[in-house]
């Protein structure tokens, strides 16, 4: 549903192809297609499982995340989502968190993810930042409230 979300948002549906193609992962295919329901349009994102695929934990995901051709900061943002997940995956395995609280959490740090991109998108078309010209500007700056953990 978020990479839907994300998509429906204006990104581009090939550029997420070819970023995700830097991952070595076989045995899949992404389509995206426009739904339909109650009277609300969406993009709704699909992937088809073509081959087998082996049952992948948090280490083996981190280590080929870290090896594909992925930008740093998608590596660190990826990484960052499959930290939540196996978080989530223990405290159930625990039984000690419900399933709709954690899928709540992951979700709300995607989006936050995004809208810090978005934003500073936003602010450099206004003029407001430079342009990104590497992958340190590409950070996104702390909310108020918040500090920096890159000093």
């Amino acid at each position: 549903m978020i990479v839907g979300a994300i998509l429906d948002c204006g990104a581009s549906f090939e550029d997420f192809e070819r970023a995700t193609s830097g991952v070595a992962l076989t045995g899949y295919k992404l389509s995206t297609r426009r739904k339909v329901v109650s009277g609300i349009s969406a993009v709704k994102f699909d992937v088809e499982v073509t081959e087998p695929q082996p049952e992948r934990h948090f280490g083996e995901i981190r280590t080929m995340l870290e090896s594909s051709a992925l930008t740093d900061s998608v590596k660190r943002r990826a990484i960052a989502i499959f930290e939540v997940l196996a978080a989530a995956e223990a405290k159930m395995q625990l039984g000690s968190a419900s399933v709709d609280n954690q899928m709540q959490d992951i979700e709300r740090e995607a989006m936050d993810m995004q809208l810090q991109d978005k934003l500073l998108q936003y602010k450099r078309d206004m003029g407001l930042l430079p342009a990104a010209s590497s992958e340190s500007t590409q950070q996104a700056l702390p909310a108020q409230g918040e500090t920096s953990s890159q000093t």
